[in-house]
């Protein structure tokens, strides 16, 4: 068995996944004047939470491809019911530019592992 399939390394990738998942819940919806930016492009932000986050997902489920891609179906999923659920956000506005780049970082996050994990050396794979 590798390294990363090993259940030790899945629990801990799935339950920082899960974590990523409530935070981007929480943030998607608090009202406007309650926001706090990184300084980075509004976009930016949207990638890489939904990157890192796919990361985790995608690595926690590393040799299940089939779930892999799920698991990113499921992320894109809810990169748009997060911007739909922000009409209902005092002050907030569902952005379809928005669900795009958090999309994006959702489906590169799992192709990067993908493709990394395809490159491992076998013991790792």
């Amino acid at each position: 068995m590798s390294l990363l399939a090993t259940l030790p390394f899945r629990r801990l990738f799935l339950f920082s996944g899960i974590v990523c998942l409530v935070i981007i819940a929480v943030l998607s919806l608090l009202p406007a004047q309650e926001m706090a930016r990184t300084g980075a492009p509004k976009q930016m932000e949207h990638f890489m939470a939904y990157f890192g986050t796919a990361i985790f997902w995608a690595a926690a489920f590393f040799g299940m491809p089939r779930t892999m891609w799920r698991a990113a179906v499921f992320l894109v999923a809810l990169a748009g019911a997060m911007e739909g659920l922000q009409a209902f956000s005092p002050g907030r506005t569902p952005q379809m530019l928005d669900f795009v780049f958090s999309g994006a970082g959702a489906l590169l996050g799992t192709a990067l592992v993908s493709v990394i994990g395809r490159r491992l050396p076998s013991a790792l794979r």
